[in-house]
């Protein structure tokens, strides 16, 4: 049952009703009291539909809401989220989020104007992630998952949405079978520089040394490198922060030498053009090719394995990412303390990596020189 009623100071006619048990009040926003019946009569028969048993969500959107949120599509919110996302991430982390909404879209076969946001289920949600769980693995699968609560939650404070379908859904548990990358061993590292030529050697020996992330050693400008100090000072596109990190004469000479070849060598220019400008995913395959030049991985190939093509392998696997825990298992192994190794391939976390990169060069220099020299081959 609903009715109309007035309020003291207020010419408007308001509707009043009760939901689930719950007393809803709002108003007509007329004075007219034949126009404010011709809403009343709406809500009598939505709450008549209510109670022969359809959708409470429904319903429940249909008298809240007089706004075009119901013909909000998945595909909208996607479109709207990324472009926010391009102004308040790094680029590295805005491509993984248009990678994933790729996926999304694929999976649901959307479009702009299906499935509507609000019809978007826990079902179909769980049903995507299991999918990347079998082709891809557990931890992207996990990963997804909450890249997807934040989307529906931004989609709930924006007033799109009422309710998360995301909230039933738990991570993956990793099998105890799968092994995950392990870092290299000095020895292999050295295998691995030896094989290589140009920005790959650049870029083995400035992981090895420095810990950074791929996508930071290849964006590195040339103002990054002051060789008179040795030291390297830049701003990692995953967490923003300024590192800086000495550097051991070995990769600094590698440096000069790159920087004695380019034809314009400009503060803000890129050290290596190409690869600055080259997409992740070429950048981490030319990397594979030379892991299995080196022996360390499989060559890829085309013949169906009946577990998808991202499916993801058994065994403990390598990637450049290891570079980066080959940097801190070494540093520990020689003596450097939890603060320095920390010091030296930054951390996540802003308030870690604000006390970390406080410390003296020198100490950090120290450190560093303790490491085996891998450019000797």
């Amino acid at each position: 049952m609903a009715w109309l009623y007035q309020q003291p100071l207020s010419d408007s006619w308001f509707i009043g009703y009760r939901l689930n048990g719950r007393l809803v009040r709002k108003t007509t926003g007329t004075s007219d009291r034949k126009k404010a019946e011709a809403q009343l009569r709406k809500i009598e028969v939505l709450l008549s539909v209510h109670s022969q048993g359809d959708a409470v969500d429904d319903l429940y959107r249909a008298l809240r809401s007089q706004n075009s949120s119901r013909s909000w599509s998945l595909k909208n919110e996607l479109d709207d989220w990324l472009a926010e996302a391009q102004k308040t991430t790094s680029p590295a982390t805005g491509e993984r989020y248009v990678s994933i909404a790729k996926g999304l879209i694929e999976f649901l076969k959307a479009d702009d104007t299906k499935p509507v946001l609000h019809k978007v289920g826990t079902a179909q949600l769980s049903t995507y992630l299991a999918d990347v769980f079998e082709r891809k693995s557990p931890a992207t699968a996990n990963f997804e998952r909450k890249v997807l609560r934040v989307l529906f939650r931004r989609a709930i404070i924006n007033r799109r949405l009422e309710i998360d379908p995301m909230l039933p859904i738990k991570s993956f548990k990793v099998p105890a079978n799968q092994v995950r990358r392990r870092p290299f061993t000095a020895a292999e590292v050295s295998r691995l520089f030896s094989k290589a030529e140009g920005f790959w050697r650049y870029a083995v020996a400035m992981g090895f040394f420095t810990g950074l992330r791929l996508g930071d050693i290849a964006a590195a400008p040339v103002g990054a490198f002051d060789l008179g100090s040795g030291m390297l000072a830049i701003e990692t596109a995953k967490t923003g922060k300024r590192v800086e990190i000495p550097l051991p004469a070995a990769l600094l000479s590698i440096i000069r030498e790159r920087i004695d070849e380019l034809p314009i060598a400009r503060p803000e220019s890129p050290l290596w053009p190409v690869y600055a400008s080259m997409r992740t995913g070429q950048r981490s395959n030319e990397f594979h090719e030379l892991l299995v030049e080196c022996g360390l991985a499989a060559a890829r190939t085309h013949k169906s394995t009946g577990k998808g093509r991202d499916a993801g392998r058994e065994g403990a696997r390598v990637s450049f990412h290891s570079l980066r825990h080959t940097c801190v298992s070494l540093l520990k192994a020689t003596g450097a303390s939890q603060s320095v190794a920390k010091g030296i391939v930054g951390h996540d976390s802003d308030a870690i990596s604000d006390h970390y990169t406080s410390l003296p060069a020198e100490t950090l220099r120290e450190a560093i020189a303790k490491l085996p020299d891998i450019t000797k081959v």
